[in-house]
């Protein structure tokens, strides 16, 4: 073997044993976290939908569980109950309750690591007297909200809709790409900058059904927070995980005009913000119903107001923060998330749910 070829092997076997090396690291650390802290789920009870990309399962149960595998220590256990509409209950064969009030959002609405006597909408319910029919589903942005509400409008009949915004629902709605987009799985706002106008988005039902909504909801998947509950561990970490963190690098060094850090800067949030406000309140006007809309972290809807949108209420960022601080100064802080989660506890949706009823009482909606 002459000493070119000799060269060429050596940095060869190198790159290889370096390219073993750093997967076997990379295993050993998620292998080695994921036994300090396992999410544990049941039954997965999301669906594919058409129309929203997913929805929970109608009449299932489940439970999310928290555990260290080491140990044993479990952090938190959840019963998870869908009812016969597809809509977070008590249990899972009751039904939805019409001329009620109605709570749309994210995981933190639906209420990730808490039972449902400890989401939002409960404590909700007990202060006002009123059935709150929850309809928050993890990972959902405000578009998918409002179009599972106005699904489900003529089944639920609402007095008033209650938009709990703490900054993931207008996040996820906005879909970047230079050109319009043709394979998104859920639906989303595109800016057309050329145009100078918001674009609405449909679900593409082939992406739905083929491989690449692997990312999003097929194979239940759970990938920053597609798709409510479960995930197919062995893809998760043998291909999600590694794939996205590939992506995140070559956007991070290689930025060109099409990178989302761009896209984000030129996207017009303002007309989008219209956008989406103008839909509800045409929605609630059409439906003889208010909405409440709480901007809890963002200042997301800072300068709108009633007077705009006749039938949305806004219980706005800063009026929020402060009576949240006022009623938190004397909680252990450690004492308001789901341990290990991040998600809000019963303590601080408890917490919130009061600031919401205050806020539904003051402006005298019934």
């Amino acid at each position: 073997m002459n000493i070119k070829k000799k060269l060429f092997f050596q940095i060869f076997l190198i790159l290889i044993i370096s390219i073993i090396l750093f997967f076997l690291v990379y295993f050993f650390y998620l292998g080695f976290n994921k036994l300090l802290f396992s999410r544990d789920h049941g039954e997965k009870l999301g669906k594919i939908s058409s129309y929203n990309g997913w929805i929970l399962k109608k009449n299932k149960e489940s439970f999310e569980e928290g555990i260290n595998k080491i140990t044993g220590k479990v952090y938190f256990h959840s019963k998870i109950f869908i009812n016969r509409d597809g809509f977070r209950d008590y249990r899972s064969e009751n039904y939805a309750t019409e001329n009620s009030w109605v709570i749309l959002g994210d995981s933190y609405t639906f209420g990730v690591g808490v039972n449902h006597n400890e989401t939002i909408g409960h404590f909700i319910e007990v202060k006002s007297k009123k059935k709150v029919n929850n309809l928050g589903i993890p990972g959902y942005s405000d578009i998918q909200s409002f179009l599972f509400l106005e699904k489900n409008i003529n089944l639920l009949k609402p007095q008033l809709v209650i938009i709990f915004e703490n900054g993931g629902l207008e996040q996820r709605s906005k879909c970047f790409s230079k050109e319009l987009p043709k394979k998104n799985p859920v639906p989303c706002f595109w800016w057309d900058e050329k145009n100078n106008r918001i674009v609405e988005i449909e679900p593409d039902k082939d992406t739905l059904n083929s491989n690449l909504s692997i990312f999003y909801t097929k194979k239940h998947i759970y990938e920053t927070n597609y798709l409510s509950l479960g995930y197919d561990k062995i893809q998760y970490y043998f291909f999600i995980r590694p794939v996205k963190a590939l992506k995140d690098i070559w956007e991070y060094f290689f930025l060109d005009e099409n990178n989302y850090n761009l896209l984000k800067l030129n996207y017009n949030s303002k007309i989008r913000n219209e956008k989406i406000l103008s839909k509800f309140n045409d929605l609630a006007e059409e439906n003889n119903f208010k909405i409440l809309l709480v901007d809890a972290s963002q200042n997301i809807y800072k300068n709108y107001n009633n007077k705009d949108y006749t039938n949305i209420y806004f219980l706005k960022t800063d009026e929020f923060v402060k009576e949240y601080n006022s009623k938190v100064k004397n909680v252990d802080k450690n004492n308001l998330s789901v341990p290990k989660d991040g998600h809000y506890n019963d303590v601080r949706n408890e917490i919130i749910a009061e600031i919401i009823y205050k806020k539904i009482k003051k402006n005298k909606f019934f």
